[in-house]
């Protein structure tokens, strides 16, 4: 008896669960369609050759740090005004010695692109 009133409640309140959840299912989907929509007229900003003008500059930060010898471009981050290097070497720095190098990598790249605060990281490989 008791088991039977449990699987009839338990039936129940699954029923009645699934009314509710399918609403708000439908009208979830129905914002995300209206977001979708709303997105599509954007384009983004490209020069002429097709590329964005900060994919320009991550190639014009690599070749400045390419052109310094003993130091390897591993990644160059652009966000806004914001850009962020990372740099290899080979070779084994202490301390004060990464510090100067990584500001002097920071004052290379400062007067080719003034626009961004640089925020360079330099690793031994």
């Amino acid at each position: 008896m008791l088991r039977g009133f449990i699987v009839i409640l338990i039936i129940l309140l699954m029923a009645g669960c699934n009314g509710k959840s399918n609403s708000t299912q439908q009208s979830h989907s129905e914002n995300m369609h209206l977001m979708n929509t709303s997105n599509q007229d954007k384009q983004p900003i490209t020069s002429k050759n097709g590329r964005s003008p900060a994919s320009a500059d991550v190639i014009r930060a690599k070749n400045v740090i390419w052109e310094m010898r003993g130091y390897t471009p591993h990644y160059v981050l652009i966000n806004g005004k914001d850009m962020w290097v990372n740099v290899h070497t080979n070779d084994r720095l202490t301390s004060r010695e990464r510090l100067k190098k990584q500001a002097e990598i920071r004052n290379k790249l400062k007067e080719v692109l003034p626009q961004y605060d640089i925020d360079v990281k330099l690793e031994e490989q």
